[in-house]
């Protein structure tokens, strides 16, 4: 397998490249159409000049920032005009430049694409030209015990920081669901937390796993709590309720919440 140059996994709802450090050899990928969202097992596979990655929910590129998408563009095709036209192109020699190559796609995926941003000099830096890096998703990324939460490749601070309750993952209910354009009010009364997104109305009282979602009772597998005053829920609500997917990095602790996309908005390969 170590001799492998090229290899085509798209649209296999694929979500992890493990396995994959082995192929050291590889220059051409197709891993577009899937799930993937770690780019790590490809760091040690700099031989790669043909990566596509598009529609996936891949957020970071670090693990390739070393990589040289860019073809030296001096390679030439010299072919000669045999026309029996009499006209002054006949018999001259043309030269066309090669067409260029896949390189990198990463359209469609989660990266920060705005002015300034570090996946964009990342991106610069690999000659991506606009039409494959574009249009990108919006996703929230926090880690356990860290009150630094991030949105693309914008930091925030957190009141208080995402924690491990019974074997559920907990985070802040507020600053998640204004991210996602929904609304929550807080009854300090009732201690029960309303939260409103297009249309639906969400009731959920502390210490209850009992949910009301507009006028249906729903039961959760981990309750509503309180830490350090604010509230928090199982990150796994926030994929049920909001149209997202949550993905969890175990080496870093690290949850990814991504928004998920219209189908309208993917992109055929």
């Amino acid at each position: 397998m170590t001799r492998l140059r090229t290899l085509d996994i798209s649209g296999n709802q694929i979500q992890h490249l493990k396995g994959m450090e082995d192929l050291t050899g590889l220059t051409e990928l197709n891993a577009e159409s899937n799930q993937i969202y770690d780019l790590e097992p490809l760091r040690q596979l700099s031989s790669l000049d043909v990566l596509k990655l598009s529609n996936n929910q891949v957020w970071d590129l670090t693990p390739i920032e070393g990589f040289t998408f860019t073809r030296d563009n001096s390679a030439t095709n010299t072919i000669q005009d045999i026309s029996a036209s009499t006209s002054l192109s006949s018999g001259m020699l043309t030269t066309l430049p090669e067409i260029e190559p896949a390189g990198l796609t990463v359209q469609n995926n989660y990266l920060d694409v705005t002015s300034g941003s570090t996946t964009m000099q990342l991106l610069n830096q690999m000659n991506v030209r606009e039409q494959k890096r574009t249009p990108q998703g919006s996703f929230q990324r926090l880690i356990e015990g860290s009150t630094t939460a991030y949105v693309g490749d914008r930091a925030y601070t957190l009141d208080a920081a995402p924690f491990i309750d019974e074997g559920r993952t907990y985070v802040p209910l507020r600053f998640v669901s204004e991210q996602l354009n929904a609304s929550v009010n807080w009854n300090s009364g009732t201690r029960e937390a309303v939260i409103t997104q297009n249309g639906k109305t969400i009731r959920w009282s502390v210490g209850n796993k009992q949910v009301i979602v507009d006028d249906a009772l729903a039961i959760n597998d981990a309750p509503l709590l309180m830490k350090s005053g604010k509230a928090f829920v199982p990150v796994r609500f926030i994929s049920e309720q909001f149209n997202t997917t949550v993905a969890y990095i175990g080496s870093s602790k690290t949850t990814l919440i991504f928004e998920n996309k219209q189908l309208a908005e993917r992109i055929d390969p």
